[in-house]
């Protein structure tokens, strides 16, 4: 969703809005033979759907979908079809490192976010009014969230600190409980549960819909999230803003970018057969 469908400034492009509605369209009619479309981010639910607005959010919302990074997997009527979780130890040691390195920490369980006391209120405002998720609730600590969460986030705007020191950090705890570090925006990294991956929770989907991710799949996507699904799917097309591990994956790079309507494009050439 973010640097893909949503531009730079956080909104939709005209061509983007008119393709997911021409595609969503196709999908329900008996006669096209483009059979489904959904959302794949690492936004949770909620939070795709409010950042979607009021022209794409309710028709998206009829539709299955992969969120929180492939880690909560839902059927067209919103029923969880794949979940998994970090353990409460996992969550303990990102949160004790978020504390020592001083960045933000927030943990997803589903639809409900839920942040540290020692998370900045900047970011806690930006999480809901810039990035569009649900209002976190600030814990004494994460882990007195007894059911744990389905990832968590840490957040800070200094990106070159992020890279250079919060990263190694995060990957070096990650391999001693075998969970993985992945980033969808240069101010967040995110921990997710062992073998975990947005492409996973595609490929769960597509198995619960009889779709072959390899055959059947036109992915779109910009960043190193992105990057597995874009490698495994029929048709992997990166936009123009992508960075270089998605661009390497995906089998067409757009010269166009998120903020010239780069997904809409794609979605019209690829998935709806229009000629531009």
């Amino acid at each position: 969703v973010d640097g893909t469908l949503l531009t730079s400034a956080h909104d939709l492009h005209p061509i983007t809005t008119r393709a997911v509605q021409d595609a969503v369209e196709a999908a329900f009619s008996p006669v096209h033979p483009l059979l489904y479309v959904f959302p794949a981010t690492g936004k949770s639910r909620q939070g795709a759907l409010d950042s979607l607005g009021p022209e794409l959010g309710p028709l998206f919302a009829q539709c299955p979908g992969v969120f929180i990074q492939g880690l909560y997997v839902v059927d067209a009527a919103g029923n969880v079809i794949y979940e998994e979780k970090l353990s409460l130890d996992e969550v303990a040691a990102v949160e004790k490192l978020a504390q020592e390195l001083d960045v933000s920490v927030f943990g997803y369980d589903g639809d409900t976010m839920f942040c540290s006391k020692h998370t900045k209120s900047s970011h806690i405002r930006d999480f809901h009014a810039k990035y569009g998720e649900p209002k976190a609730t600030v814990l004494e600590s994460l882990t007195s969230h007894k059911v744990s969460f389905h990832k968590c986030l840490l957040m800070d705007d200094n990106v070159d600190m992020l890279s250079d020191k919060v990263r190694p950090r995060l990957e070096e705890l990650a391999r001693q409980y075998s969970a993985e570090v992945t980033q969808a925006v240069p101010t967040m990294l995110e921990v997710l549960p062992s073998g975990c991956s947005k492409a996973l929770g595609v490929e769960k989907l597509c198995d619960h819909l009889g779709l072959y991710m390899h055959a059947d799949l036109l992915a779109i996507g910009d960043a190193e999230n992105d990057v597995g699904m874009l490698r495994k799917a029929a048709v992997g097309i990166a936009v123009g803003n992508a960075v270089p591990t998605a661009q390497g994956a995906a089998s067409v790079v757009l010269d166009e970018t998120n903020d010239q309507g780069g997904a809409g494009i794609a979605m019209e050439l690829f998935g709806l057969g229009k000629l531009l």
